[in-house]
């Protein structure tokens, strides 16, 4: 699990280009009850940060409705919101498998994933967060490596620390992922392993998914 405030400093620093604000759901995690509980105060702050930012944000609606950088800026405040909120949850799922609770896993699983299907959705109508798009520009050069597109996947994910957002990214990597974590705090096995989920969106290759179309097709 990511350090919220060290997150939301990069958040900052990296504007649009390589905001980490999906759930780092990496592999080999290791945390004691005590930096769970210190992370889930965090991650609480964080989301009241973000609610009461896209609340001010929404009062202008109607004021910047013609403005494209107010579009983009409530477009980046309500993805870190969701993904916030689904950081919340996958820490409260952490804490009912550590006290074998599954029913809580499933209600707070059920949660988190609700948050990244909305984050899924908020994405797929921006070509600015397509991995698709950006690699069919790169590939669209002469000369350009063929070995790119893997290189380019792999680099979303790069010792399983979330760099950047991305429709496809959300819909092949991190929802799966989360599917595969839920599974294996239930102690399931009807999931991918949190490794398959990375090797598959690593060789790829990742399209589209017909169910969430949007503007860019």
């Amino acid at each position: 699990f990511k350090n919220v405030a060290r997150a939301m400093v990069y958040n900052v620093r990296f504007g649009r280009s390589g905001s980490p604000s999906n759930p780092p759901l990496y592999r080999g995690v290791a945390r004691g009850h005590r930096r769970v509980t210190r992370e889930f105060s965090e991650t609480l702050k964080a989301i009241k940060n973000y609610r009461k930012a896209l609340e001010y944000a929404l009062l202008e609606r109607h004021n910047q409705k013609d403005n494209v950088l107010y579009e983009n800026d409530l477009v980046d405040i309500t993805r870190a919101y969701l993904s916030t909120l689904s950081d919340f949850y996958l820490t409260k799922i952490s804490i009912a498998a550590e006290k074998k609770d599954k029913d809580q896993v499933r209600t707070e699983g059920a949660k988190a994933l609700r948050c990244l299907e909305w984050l899924r959705s908020l994405l797929s109508t921006r070509k600015d967060f397509s991995v698709v798009a950006d690699l069919k520009e790169i590939m669209d050069i002469p000369g350009t490596n063929p070995n790119t597109p893997r290189y380019y996947r792999e680099r979303h994910v790069y010792s399983g620390y979330c760099l950047t957002d991305g429709f496809e990214l959300t819909h092949h990597y991190y929802i799966p992922l989360l599917k595969a974590y839920i599974a294996r705090a239930l102690g399931e096995d009807k999931y991918e392993t949190l490794e398959e989920v990375e090797k598959r969106w690593c060789d790829g290759p990742i399209d589209r998914s017909e169910e969430h179309t949007s503007e860019l097709q």
